[in-house]
């Protein structure tokens, strides 16, 4: 140029990782896509039937390397489905939940029966709402988005220990998250189809729900301030 200055920076050559390792009965998803610079994340997802052992996510290092191999990673033939753990007629698939404490399978049950493992009559499902702290999501409407599926799981996975700690065993169900903060809608159910539970004894170990060390633990001091919602 007239000044004698380049026009611009001159540019940069950056090392990137190429495509993620493959994995058997499974495949590589990249998050931040175009191409694998550093930084490129690649969630793994396994097949119908298989579940995910090891890592699910690799990182593009700055080294151009992967942060991990394919040898570390597996899709695994689902044993859990193969045990037939679905009742009452219901189908079993896999879904990866990757979340300790909760089953690593989804039922879909027959008309008449709900549950994990459509173990219980519809009849039997006691539907509560109590309000959490957070910012609602427009794709909540959709239950079926990855959106809903993924954060119903640590609800569900606390409303399970909470009652648990009442020294109630029982089944745990989120129908609904709806807009005020966010809703919980969910149906509390025997966790066999032998058991039975008493309304008024769910309703009084509820009640105490804002109050308990679990949900001060998770959700801070104000927990109180989060009131239960009318049941439906």
């Amino acid at each position: 140029m007239a000044n004698s200055m380049w026009s611009a920076a001159p540019p940069t050559c950056e090392k990137f990782c190429g495509m993620p390792p493959p994995v058997t009965n499974g495949q590589a998803v990249l998050r931040n896509i175009t191409h694998s610079h550093v930084g490129t994340v690649a969630v793994y997802i396994c097949g119908n039937g298989f579940v995910l052992s090891g890592a699910s996510a690799l990182t593009c290092l700055p080294s151009g390397q992967w942060s991990a191999s394919s040898t570390q990673m597996r899709c695994q033939p689902d044993q859990q489905c193969a045990s037939s753990p679905c009742l009452n007629g219901g189908t079993c698939r896999n879904v990866n939940l990757n979340i300790d404490g909760l089953s690593n399978f989804k039922c879909s049950c027959t008309s008449g029966w709900v549950g994990t493992k459509c173990q219980a009559p519809a009849s039997s499902a006691q539907t509560h709402q109590i309000v959490l702290p957070g910012e609602y999501k427009p794709e909540y409407a959709n239950t079926s988005s990855n959106e809903y599926q993924t954060d119903i799981n640590p609800i569900r996975l606390v409303l399970t220990l909470f009652f648990t700690t009442q020294g109630l065993d029982v089944d745990i169900v989120v129908t609904a998250l709806l807009d005020g903060s966010i809703v919980v809608e969910f149906s509390v159910l025997p966790s066999s189809a032998s058991a039975t539970l008493d309304p008024a004894v769910v309703k009084t170990a509820l009640s105490k729900i804002y109050t308990s060390e679990l949900f001060r633990m998770l959700y801070g001091s104000n927990a109180e301030d989060y009131l239960p919602r009318p049941e439906t």
